[in-house]
């Protein structure tokens, strides 16, 4: 297992820096989770497609930092509910 988790909010008015995200990761073998707060499950479908790890937001707020916080307690979730040490 990994020992380090890389956690990334994001939704998919950033999928224009996705590439190069993962070439600045890869190869590193540390576990990246990715928290899509879009609206619609399309990015999510897009990085699943890829391989990659991903956590729906279903709640995002209505407020940007309302779904950025919103993500980032799904994320920590994740990481309590594993075992990363």
């Amino acid at each position: 297992m990994a020992s380090t988790l890389i956690g990334c909010v994001t939704h998919d008015r950033q999928a224009y820096c996705i590439d190069r995200f993962l070439r600045t990761v890869f190869g590193t073998g540390m576990k990246i989770v990715f928290i899509d707060n879009s609206r619609t499950d399309a990015y999510a479908a897009l990085l699943r497609k890829r391989g990659l790890s991903v956590i729906r937001d279903e709640d995002p707020s209505e407020t940007r930092i309302g779904s950025i916080i919103s993500s980032r307690n799904k994320l920590r979730e994740h990481f309590l509910s594993t075992d990363f040490t």
